[in-house]
């Protein structure tokens, strides 16, 4: 959750985002959101490896959902 709070979000928007995440992973989906990749801006919610990842430049409420991303890399904590 810490991380989420660091790249911007509220605690009630961090809790909710941790949930799913554990969810996802629970269910090993393989599935990350954007707010884990070193390539999400989350003050601009903007993706700095948006033709990989197959996405706009902007990716607005995409960075929150669930999902496989080509362009995913993990961020460094």
């Amino acid at each position: 959750m810490m991380v989420f709070k660091r790249r911007g979000m509220d605690d009630t928007e961090a809790d909710k985002l941790a949930d799913k995440l554990l969810q996802v992973d629970r269910d090993q989906t393989g599935q990350v959101t954007c707010h884990l990749c070193q390539h999400f801006n989350p003050r601009r919610k903007t993706c700095g490896n948006f033709r990989s990842a197959g996405v706009g430049q902007e990716v607005g409420e995409l960075a929150a959902m669930a999902q496989r991303c080509a362009g995913y890399q993990e961020a460094r904590q």
